[in-house]
């Protein structure tokens, strides 16, 4: 008798395990292939699509998000978590920016540039002259660190630690004394977009020629993407906003989408997320919508990945990964979302 309880026992913890060890994905197909569906369940989807899709999660308060990483600070160390684990010991009260690859890590403090080999873990201040009062804006491409400051960009390296100017020219932003920057990149050629308050120029720049290829492109957002040949970014204004494309070879300006109203918005590699009145939807660079049908709140950008909030847990996922999800869970069970956003 014995016997048979001891293997009932164990039948029964293997199926617990079993059930326990499903994917989000089996999970999803569960809920999925139900005959209804109700809100509760409607809300458990959205969290298993971000479970299943999702890159790095965190439900504590203390995490800081930008777009360079994901990071705690824990009296004078940071330990980045995403997208790579590491920590450094530095004084986090006055650190204004910092970027870093897989090898190196600089800072941009009151006192200077710090800069930190990941792997050896060993951190120094480099005997580099910063040109200008501050650095607005820093980015590390490949083994080099590209600087604005004093309305100049320059090029510093890890090993020299030499600065040097990249083209002998003031990118001047539309209002002088008050504005912010921002660096982003294709491979070699650098967007450098400048200004405040719904009015800004970004101007693109090849690394490799040192030469200026586009000169004070109007946009309203700091924010943008280079894919390709091609510089995407927002235009307009209030009540009449619109994506467009920028050809950086023939120089043309395509309007992609009209928007009628933006709250807030991000740029990736395959396409934008923008929050309204109404929520959230995605646009890729095609121009197509997809509405998100769940009340996730966009939190930023950690490179290249969006972090979205649901349930008092953040998400880090790819823009693709999410739409391809929507659209398999609208193919299999038509108008799911048809009623109010949960």
């Amino acid at each position: 008798m014995k016997k048979k309880s001891s293997i009932i026992l164990i039948t029964l913890i293997l199926i617990s395990t079993l059930s326990c060890s499903k994917t989000n994905q089996e999970k999803l197909e569960i809920i999925l292939n139900k005959k209804q569906l109700t809100n509760k369940t409607i809300e458990e989807t959205g969290k298993l699509i971000l479970e299943s899709i999702s890159m790095f999660s965190y439900t504590q308060n203390n995490y800081f998000l930008n777009s360079n990483g994901l990071y705690q600070i824990i009296k004078n160390n940071i330990i980045f978590k995403y997208p790579q684990e590491f920590s450094l010991n530095i004084n986090t009260n006055k650190i204004k920016l910092f970027d870093f690859n897989k090898n190196f890590l600089i800072g941009y403090d009151e006192s200077g540039l710090i800069f930190h080999d990941i792997l050896k873990k060993e951190s120094w201040e480099p005997k580099i002259e910063i040109p200008g009062k501050e650095i607005s804006s820093l980015k590390i491409i490949n083994e080099n660190i590209i600087i604005y400051s004093n309305n100049e960009l320059h090029q510093l390296s890890f090993k020299d630690e030499n600065s040097i100017k990249i083209i002998d020219k003031k990118f001047t932003p539309p209002y002088k004394k008050y504005y912010k920057s921002n660096i982003s990149n294709n491979k070699n050629l650098i967007c450098l977009t400048t200004g405040i308050a719904g009015k800004y120029y970004s101007n693109i720049i090849d690394l490799n020629t040192k030469k200026e290829i586009v000169s004070n492109i109007s946009a309203t957002s700091s924010k943008n993407y280079i894919k390709e040949n091609y510089l995407y970014y927002i235009t307009g204004k209030d009540g009449n906003w619109s994506l467009q494309k920028f050809s950086i070879d023939t120089k043309k300006k395509t309007v992609i989408s009209n928007l009628k109203q933006i709250y807030d918005l991000e740029f990736t590699s395959w396409g934008i997320i923008v929050e309204n009145s109404t929520g959230l939807f995605m646009l890729d660079y095609n121009g197509f919508k997809t509405e998100i049908p769940f009340n996730y709140t966009l939190e930023g950008l950690c490179k290249n990945k969006i972090a979205l909030s649901y349930n008092k847990k953040t998400y880090l996922i790819n823009l693709e990964d999410l739409k391809r999800q929507l659209v398999y869970i609208n193919n299999k069970k038509p108008n799911i979302f048809k009623k109010n956003k949960l």
